[in-house]
């Protein structure tokens, strides 16, 4: 997903975009294939822009979470973490604990599962692996 595209489709549904912002899309599309913190976006941010407030960065992920742009995973004591969302085919994601990076597990569990409940209807699910990539080892 390239930055232009969610910046035009966020114009669109009438939001505004100062250059900051615009950056703040920038990096997360630059970091697509991980889960980076609210803290190290502020401090990419802020090698451009010295004086971004944390309110212009949360204010930002609030408005990207809720027009789906992003999702946010808790990391435990790491505090939250953001990454665009992805609009593949139906996955799952193995993700490092260290370095946020995440790679996709095509299998879904739940063609397993799916046969054991046989008095439960599951509407919707997430399944991901947590760990350490080999680089983070």
């Amino acid at each position: 997903m390239l930055a232009e595209n969610i910046l035009k489709h966020l114009k669109k549904e009438g939001y505004k975009f100062t250059n900051r912002r615009k950056l703040m899309v920038e990096i997360l599309v630059a970091n697509q294939d991980k889960f980076i913190s609210a803290k190290t976006l502020c401090k990419e941010v802020q090698q451009m822009y010295p004086n971004v407030s944390w309110d212009t960065i949360y204010r930002t992920l609030a408005l990207l979470l809720e027009n789906g742009v992003i999702e946010k995973r808790e990391f435990g004591e790491k505090g939250s973490k953001f990454r665009l969302v992805c609009h593949h085919h139906h996955h799952h994601h193995v993700v490092c604990l260290s370095c946020g990076k995440t790679k996709i597990l095509d299998k879904c569990p739940m063609t397993f599962i799916d046969t054991v409940f046989d008095d439960f209807q599951v509407v919707e699910h997430r399944f991901e692996l947590y760990g350490y990539c080999n680089a983070c080892i």
